[in-house]
């Protein structure tokens, strides 16, 4: 099914296209990129020119699915039949994937040049979602039912097939989270009873391996760049949770602060880290960068006027340039916004607000 755009949609599309693709350099610290009329928006994805996508909320509540550039933020709609939609990831032909749901039912949805098309449910699972998507277009994400959530199939959507990735031995279901331009495959699977959860990666040539976690029960890989660094969280016997990248298969932990959980969600191929830091209260958490698999958390890394402004709460993807994405409350609302790396340094305040 596809869905073509309105005309005001299509305007506002070109509109913002033209910035964006000369766009690879920020003169701001900090953007906050505001939301769709209502007081919410989540940014989960940054291309290399700049581009973000995420969701947020309407007047009435409604989340949909937003791109920008950091000078407006356009509504993408979502599917007919569904209220709500979100984008989980964007390449940089300007490719939106995410998903568009209601209630109990949605479907994995791709938004490029101006259209609105469902990838379509597999098999028997009501949703189905997609998480990532390659410069080549390959797509990846998975299909479920919320009822038998322990067999749900991750998928790769390519050439306008979906093809089931299978799982490790001994699990019965899972989820492939991410896939890079080089085709690799990475995502996470679980048993039966859903206590046991396990990395995993797959390459071209069809092999699945686990990637190794610490003994604990979980182990979870959100995010692979192109020289196949992959980025997640392991849990201890414990069940404390660790930062962690893996590079060649190795397991490596990356820097954390003690007794605190941690997750590592983006990775660009500089060996750029992001990703969050948990307080000690275990609920409210804030914005972590690793580089060379040292921490800063960059709340800390703000001038002082911003600091004031903002708390940077997540920090979900990370593109060539160093330009972050996350959410953050800023003067209490949490909103989406990008932070540039490179301009940190500045020592006059710097700020723009999308709208």
């Amino acid at each position: 099914m596809a869905r073509t755009l309105s005309m005001a949609a299509i305007t506002g599309t070109l509109a913002l296209t033209a910035p964006l693709m000369a766009q690879h350099g920020r003169d701001t610290v900090l953007t906050d990129l505001g939301t769709l009329g209502g007081s919410t928006s989540r940014a989960f994805a940054i291309n290399d020119s700049g581009y973000v996508t995420g969701g947020a909320d309407l007047e009435d509540g409604v989340w949909h699915t937003f791109a920008s550039c950091g000078c407006q933020m356009l509504d993408l709609g979502s599917l007919d039949g569904y209220r709500y939609s979100f984008g989980n990831d964007i390449n940089n032909k300007g490719q939106i994937v995410g998903q568009s749901y209601y209630l109990y039912d949605g479907e994995a949805t791709v938004w490029s040049f101006c259209h609105i098309e469902s990838l379509g449910l597999y098999g028997n699972n009501p949703r189905s979602e997609a998480r990532a998507i390659n410069n080549d277009g390959n797509i990846v994400g998975y299909a479920w039912d919320d009822r038998e959530y322990a067999f749900a199939t991750p998928l790769l959507w390519a050439g306008g097939q979906a093809v089931d990735l299978g799982t490790l031995d001994e699990h019965t279901g899972g989820r492939a989270q991410d896939i890079n331009n080089k085709g690799t495959i990475i995502g996470v699977c679980w048993d039966e009873s859903q206590t046991v959860t396990t990395a995993w990666i797959k390459t071209r040539d069809g092999l699945m391996t686990a990637l190794r976690g610490l003994g604990g029960s979980e182990a979870a890989a959100d995010a692979i760049n192109d020289r196949g660094d992959v980025v997640g969280s392991v849990h201890d016997a414990q069940q404390v949770e660790y930062p962690v990248l893996w590079h060649n298969g190795v397991l490596v932990l990356l820097e954390t602060i003690e007794g605190r959980d941690a997750r590592a969600t983006g990775i660009n191929n500089n060996e750029m880290i992001v990703g969050y830091v948990l307080a000690e209260d275990g609920f409210h958490s804030s914005a972590a960068l690793w580089r060379f698999g040292s921490l800063s958390i960059l709340n800390e890394m703000l001038p002082p006027d911003l600091r004031d402004e903002w708390d940077l709460v997540s920090a979900y993807d990370i593109n060539i340039h160093g330009e972050i994405v996350g959410v953050g409350y800023h003067n209490g609302e949490l909103h989406a916004y990008v932070l540039d790396v490179n301009q940190l340094n500045s020592q006059t305040k710097r700020i723009t607000t999308s709208n």
